[in-house]
């Protein structure tokens, strides 16, 4: 009754919004999860250097199409499930330009005299094209109207990168673990 009242399909609607909900909750969660360890077990420096960090691959994504994700959304639905394979081919493939970008930034940061940071965007070299290349999964899971699995996997990332950064912080208590964590996770 209600979605022909409102000219809508309710039971998409309503389902989406749950596990939408679900997902949003728990990637909260883990993100205050995360703020808590850097708060409590380390210097603000370090969660300003973290946030650096996250800045740089978040500026370096642009390499890695992700565009892309609109289209396979767009051609799944049409019912070209095989787009999916052929985005994160491409993907994987451009996210590889980051490699270089990463690798000169250890290098200035090297010539500044750090450390810490040369190392970090090394590792984050070593992970880049993984990063943003299977991201497009959930692209396909949307097309294919399975909210559950794709909120799901989020929620399992979600939970993974706050389980590693914040174990990282606690127990090692520097950057480099806390960035492996979130490389991994």
């Amino acid at each position: 009754w209600l979605g022909t009242s409102l000219g809508v399909d309710a039971d998409y609607f309503i389902r989406g919004g749950i596990y939408g909900s679900l997902q949003q909750g728990v990637g909260l969660i883990c993100g205050l999860v995360i703020i808590y360890a850097f708060g409590h077990f380390v210097p603000p420096a370090v969660f300003g250097e973290y946030n650096l960090l996250l800045s740089i691959i978040s500026l370096l994504a642009i390499v890695s199409l992700p565009g892309m994700n609109t289209a396979v959304l767009r051609s799944v639905g049409q019912g070209y499930d095989r787009s999916l394979t052929q985005a994160v081919r491409v993907k994987l493939k451009w996210s590889t330009l980051g490699i270089p970008l990463l690798l000169g930034l250890a290098y200035y940061y090297k010539l500044r005299g750090s450390d810490v940071m040369p190392a970090l965007m090394i590792v984050t070299a070593v992970f880049f094209p993984f990063i943003y290349s299977f991201s497009v999964t959930q692209s396909f899971f949307v097309a294919k109207k399975r909210f559950d699995l794709q909120a799901v996997f989020n929620a399992i990332s979600s939970v993974m990168t706050a389980a590693l950064v914040s174990w990282a912080i606690i127990v090692k208590g520097n950057l480099f673990w806390a960035m492996v964590g979130y490389l991994i996770g």
